[in-house]
């Protein structure tokens, strides 16, 4: 039975540590490739730009995932529907909150910070950014049920997708 158990989480925390080198791994490589056919403004843009997804990102998982992991682990299996539903109405609220304010507030941020393109950037970011709603919400459900093997090969297709 003990061997059950080890084998789960050495599987487990494989899956896991492949997942964050496959992060890593194709940021790497986008970024090598960037800095090879991108100008110096350019590349400040996509500084600024990879900043603002970093802190999307952050107050998403603050305010979501935790939680979600939290209450799918200390609840009866009756209530996961709740937690579920609970938790893709905020995702969704709160996405679409962020791609609001985004959408207002980044041509003037584009102004200030002295990079017109950034705004652009930004509005083609804003639909992908919707289109995460229900990756990131199955990503966490799979991330609260110990499922690290689909969380793994969902962050390899999207990461190599978009390399």
């Amino acid at each position: 039975m003990s061997d059950k158990k080890y084998a789960y989480w050495l599987q487990s925390g494989t899956y896991s540590g492949l997942q964050k080198l496959a992060v890593v791994a194709f940021g790497l490589g986008t970024t090598m490739m960037l800095t090879r056919h991108m100008s110096k403004p350019e590349m400040g843009v996509w500084a600024l730009f990879l900043i603002f997804v970093g802190y999307i990102e952050t107050i998403r998982t603050a305010l979501i995932k935790n939680a979600v992991i939290k209450f799918l682990n200390s609840s009866e299996k009756t209530d996961h529907v709740y937690v579920n539903s609970a938790a893709l109405c905020l995702n969704i609220f709160i996405t679409v909150a962020m791609a609001i304010a985004l959408a207002a507030g980044i041509a003037p941020v584009a102004i200030f910070l002295k990079a017109p393109a950034l705004a652009n950037v930004i509005y083609y970011f804003i639909p992908g950014l919707l289109l995460l709603i229900p990756f990131s919400h199955f990503e966490w459900v799979q991330n609260a049920n110990g499922d690290f093997k689909g969380v793994f090969w969902a962050y390899l297709v999207r990461q190599g997708s978009s390399f």
